[in-house]
């Protein structure tokens, strides 16, 4: 999983909450009343701080049981509104270029005269919290992949807005048996030793609902791409391109990308997919240190 990182996020959430607030909400039953009475707080409440909005809304679910439904009904509308009125505007904002949970798959804006984005996962899912349908930081773009197979799971994950996985869970491989016995090549996620056991399971719990083990089995062949071209590592000859490179004005990190095929630096790792298999394996083999 790859953090989001926007120092603008809050100005766009303040954005998104005026473009929901301009609509007319209807007060049709006491689930709805407060709803729309509390509805800035609902909106950009983030799930760590949703404790007392939840207990509240589960009270008025228990008094109020003939209403739930059509309460649900209501704000899976309201989200459908939402995607066709600003879904464009506010993934184009957020600007995530690969998907948070699986960096496998682009996940492009194109708000053109074909609209494309990607989807939004509720990350409190709006079946069972309904009253979060439209809470800017319970939707994470992403791919539709993921929005599939996480569902409606009532797993504990990492949330893409406060953490990833960057260095504390990498990938590895069995690089040495690959290269040098010609073994068959393997690959892992692991976390380190030094992790506290929440976020270990967290980890776990978000490698086991987004099959993250499963399909970067499926990338084999570009981790040995990799692993190949690590291994054929020639410090003369990478100071020759840099130096090439640099002529053509490209900046270090540039010069990485172009050797590689992608970004190495963790901070660039959304820009591109695998960019975090790349370089969790770099890190593995020792080639980062060689490059700074």
């Amino acid at each position: 999983m790859i953090k989001i990182n926007r120092k603008n996020i809050e100005d766009i959430a303040l954005q998104y909450l005026n473009s929901i607030k301009s609509r007319r909400f209807r007060k049709t039953n006491p689930i709805a009343t407060y709803y729309v009475d509390h509805l800035d707080e609902i909106i950009l409440v983030k799930p760590a701080a949703t404790d007392q909005i939840n207990q509240k809304f589960l009270s008025l679910y228990a008094l109020h049981k003939a209403d739930f439904h059509s309460f649900r009904a209501y704000m899976d509308n309201q989200y459908k509104r939402m995607c066709m009125e600003i879904g464009n505007w506010l993934a184009k904002e957020l600007n995530v270029n690969t998907c948070p949970y699986c960096n496998r798959q682009y996940t492009f804006t194109i708000d053109k005269k074909k609209k494309i984005r990607p989807q939004f996962d509720h990350f409190l899912s709006k079946s069972k919290h309904p009253h979060f349908a439209l809470s800017f930081y319970n939707l994470i773009p992403c791919c539709p992949t993921c929005n599939h197979i996480k569902s409606d799971t009532a797993e504990e994950l990492l949330y893409p807005y406060d953490e990833g996985f960057e260095s504390k869970c990498y990938f590895k491989t069995n690089h040495v048996d690959f290269m040098i016995n010609r073994k068959e090549l393997e690959i892992q996620l692991e976390t380190i030793t030094e992790c506290d056991e929440h976020f270990k399971a967290r980890c776990n719990n978000s490698i086991h609902t987004f099959a993250l083990q499963e399909l970067y089995e499926q990338h084999l062949d570009y981790a040995e791409e990799i692993i190949i071209k690590a291994y054929s590592y020639n410090e003369d000859y990478y100071q020759g391109l840099t130096e090439n490179f640099s002529k053509m004005g490209k900046s270090k990190n540039e010069i990485q990308r172009l050797i590689f095929g992608n970004h190495i630096d963790r901070a660039s790792n959304e820009r591109r997919p695998l960019s975090k298999l790349t370089s969790d394996l770099l890190e593995h083999i020792g080639i980062v240190e060689c490059l700074a």
